[in-house]
């Protein structure tokens, strides 16, 4: 259903209802009214033990849907992404999305993957939007939104929090190039990363089923750490998986990363601009997911597009 909210009493029953959203017609950032055709509604994390209250905004409102469940949680259908921004946007713009300073902090939430398939990736991650041109002005890209990877057309530093499924699951950084003008000109495509399939499968520390420590059946919690050392210097990134009293953790490091400086230049990227966060669900050809899930999984096996996946109670704290 199409619903313009327009009192904040009805937008907190809207959003603890968890009522599936659209897009209305678009009006002028003063008079902007929730959702609308690229904000979905509000959405609240803690940073150091506060509330902090942002918007979700996406550019495929109409086409694909996406939930947001009491403030706190976000459900994805399969080719959906959604952003974190500041306040009710109408359109874009490059000062929009929320920047997140995490050296020396941890980032944690909890995630239902229980029907994440083999060749589907459903990832929270990091980048430094919005994208610079040449020129050192904001580039909106090609669709119009400021966004930016590792792996786009306009290129800035990322930070995969996790790409994962039922079966598997993977930590990323991909820093880059020094930035001229604030651009990016080359950055890391492959990146530095862990994944459980290579580091933890002796463990059996992550899957569905009992025999798995963390059993993707049922929610589990994802703690990411950027672990600095006095100076202030990013040394490495720790990935703490957690479900009841089961753990299994993985780390990036001067080892998986052939040598302490790549950590040190994400870090530097990360802090001297900040990162906006996004969320995506996507997938298709086994064969192209093979990277991440291939083995366990059969690089035959196309990802169920019929799925959705759930990020939830995001929280930033001090190490």
């Amino acid at each position: 259903p199409r619903l313009a909210v327009k009192s904040m009493g009805m937008l907190f029953l809207f959003c603890l209802l968890g009522v599936w959203t659209a897009g209305t017609a678009s009006q002028a950032d003063s008079a902007c009214t929730v959702p609308n055709d690229i904000t979905v509604g509000w959405f609240i994390m803690k940073v150091d033990g506060k509330p902090l209250n942002l918007s979700l905004v996406t550019g495929n409102v109409r086409n694909y849907w996406i939930k947001i469940v009491n403030n706190t949680g976000l459900v994805l259908q399969h080719n959906a992404n959604a952003k974190l921004a500041k306040g009710c946007h109408t359109k874009w713009s490059p000062n929009m999305y929320q920047e997140f300073y995490v050296l020396g902090k941890t980032i944690s939430w909890t995630s239902d993957l229980s029907k994440a398939s083999c060749g589907c990736n459903a990832s929270p991650f990091l980048a430094a939007f919005p994208g610079y041109s040449s020129d050192g002005k904001p580039d909106p890209g090609r669709h119009g939104q400021y966004m930016c990877d590792a792996n786009s057309q306009v290129l800035c530093p990322e930070m995969d929090l996790f790409e994962a499924n039922r079966y598997s699951l993977a930590t990323t950084a991909h820093n880059c190039d020094k930035a001229n003008n604030k651009h990016y000109a080359n950055c890391d495509h492959g990146g530095c990363h862990a994944n459980t399939k290579v580091n933890l499968t002796k463990t059996h520390a992550f899957g569905p089923g009992n025999q798995y420590t963390i059993n993707t059946d049922h929610p589990f919690k994802t703690s990411i750490s950027f672990n600095t050392n006095q100076h202030g210097v990013l040394t490495s990134v720790t990935t703490l998986l957690s479900q009841g009293n089961k753990m299994a953790n993985m780390s990036l490091d001067s080892v998986e990363c052939k040598g302490a400086q790549y950590l040190a230049t994400m870090g530097e990227q990360m802090m001297s601009h900040g990162m906006g966060m996004f969320f995506s669900f996507w997938g298709g050809s086994g064969w192209n997911m093979r990277w991440l899930d291939s083995p366990p999984c059969n690089t035959k096996v196309k990802c169920d597009t019929k799925t959705t996946v759930m990020f939830s109670d995001f929280e930033i704290n001090k190490n």
